[in-house]
C-alpha cells in the first residue's frame, strides 16, 4: 500500500526549487478532526516554519550546524513560553507543532550528528548532539521560567 504523499514543486524567480510534500492520510485525519480555521492555520504556519528554517539553514558561513541549532533551542525556548500561557489545544496544534515543530528539527539533528560521527570527529559528533539537547531543554526550562513568573 505505502504513503501516498502530496507534493507540489515551488520555483522562485532566482532559481531555487523548494519541494513540499505531505502525508496525504495523516492531513486528511487531521482536516476530519479540526475546525477548519485551525487546519488551515496549521498548514500555513507549517509550511512559514520550513520556510525559515531552510533560510537558517542557507545564511552564513557554518549555514547548517548553525541554523539547526538556532532553530532547535530557540523553538524550545517558544514552545516553553507557549505551555506556560495555558494556551487552547488548537492554538497549541498550531503554533507548538505546526509553526515550531516545522522550523526545530531532531531529524537534521540526527543527520549531521551521523554524518560528523561517520566523515568527521567522533568527540565533536557527540559534544554537538548533547550540546543541542542540553541547550534545546534548558532553553524550554527558561522559556516556562519566563512564562510562569
Amino acid at each position: 500500500m505505502g504513503i501516498f504523499l502530496l507534493k507540489t514543486k515551488i520555483v522562485y524567480s532566482n532559481g531555487i526549487q523548494v519541494t513540499l510534500m505531505f502525508n496525504a492520510p495523516l492531513l486528511l485525519a487531521f482536516l476530519q478532526e479540526s475546525s477548519f480555521l485551525t487546519a488551515t492555520g496549521f498548514v500555513f504556519l507549517a509550511g512559514l516554519g520550513s520556510v525559515a528554517r531552510w533560510i537558517l539553514n542557507t545564511k552564513g558561513k557554518s549555514k547548517q550546524i548553525l541554523g539547526t541549532l538556532t532553530a532547535n533551542i530557540s523553538s524550545s525556548f517558544i514552545l516553553g513560553l507557549l505551555i506556560s500561557y495555558d494556551l487552547s489545544p488548537a492554538t497549541m496544534t498550531v503554533l507548538g507543532t505546526g509553526l515550531l515543530g516545522s522550523f526545530s528539527t531532531f531529524s537534521t539533528v540526527a543527520m549531521e550528528t551521523t554524518e560528523k560521527f561517520t566523515n568527521e570527529n567522533k568527540i565533536r559528533a557527540c559534544g554537538y548532539f548533547s550540546i543541542t539537547v542540553g541547550l534545546g531543554i534548558l532553553a524550554a526550562v527558561i522559556g516556562l521560567e519566563i512564562g510562569s513568573g
